[in-house]
């Protein structure tokens, strides 16, 4: 993963995934199709809070391995909501929640958003949409330092999900994560609650705020 990369030389890395990562400093193996109920929750916190007590960033990535395709009529639309719940919105909820328990004063929570969802109406793709836009409440919420318990910054990144050749969207991936990184060490951010989504001019990606 090109984020982790990029924070690996001297930030230490807690990663929650099924998929380990070489590069991370500790691995938390966490199944999100599985009911997160209390008793679970606590042992993440617990686990995530011995690793280490404070954090200055914390980010989430949505899970795109799974591809969405349907629409309000579609026989399995609930099935396919219940999944991108489960896959999508518990982990973002999770890292909310892991937020305002561990976010360091000044700390920065990033969500990985879809700018499709965010900008147009997508009919082949409901279930996806509706817990995208669930994503964009939280970063809202999370944004409205009133209404948390830390002194934080939330920003909401929209990827484009537009297919591109693999040498040019290594070339995005390496630009945003230097944004990113920049942005987690406290260099030029954005207003708290901000959405963001990256344009390109020649060979270059900047962020255009929303």
């Amino acid at each position: 993963n090109q984020i982790i990369q990029n924070f690996s030389d001297t930030w230490r890395i807690c990663l929650i995934s099924q998929v380990k990562n070489a590069q991370a400093n500790f691995h938390l193996n966490v199944d999100f199709t599985q009911n997160l109920n209390q008793k679970a929750l606590e042992e993440i916190v617990n686990k995530v809070k011995n690793f280490q007590k404070h954090y200055e960033c914390i980010i989430y990535l949505p899970n795109t391995s799974i591809p969405t395709q349907d629409n309000i009529n579609s026989e399995d639309i609930f099935d396919q909501y219940q999944l991108q719940k489960q896959i999508n919105m518990n982990p973002c909820l999770l890292t909310a929640n892991l937020a305002n328990k561990y976010l360091t004063s000044n700390g920065v929570i990033m969500f990985m958003g879809n700018q499709s969802s965010f900008t147009q109406p997508l009919y082949d793709k409901i279930a996806f949409s509706l817990i995208q836009n669930q994503v964009n409440f939280l970063n809202l919420s999370m944004g409205d330092r009133e209404t948390i318990d830390i002194d934080s910054f939330s920003l909401n990144l929209l990827q484009n999900d537009i297919e591109q050749e693999d040498n040019d969207q290594q070339n995005q991936y390496k630009q945003i994560t230097q944004f990113i990184r920049r942005w987690a060490e406290g260099k030029s951010r954005p207003i708290s609650g901000t959405f963001i989504k990256f344009n390109k001019k020649k060979n270059q990606y900047y962020p255009e705020l929303i």
